[in-house]
């Protein structure tokens, strides 16, 4: 019964994934448009 928490840390890493890759892109608008 750890889905939830799975699915939980799994969005994290993604949102970190995601902070790292737009840092080092150096995008300081935040890209709404793209989902």
């Amino acid at each position: 019964m750890d889905t939830d928490r799975e699915r939980h840390r799994a969005r994290e890493t993604a949102n970190i994934i995601c902070f790292i890759m737009h840092k080092s892109t150096g995008n300081k608008t935040h890209p709404m448009k793209k989902r």
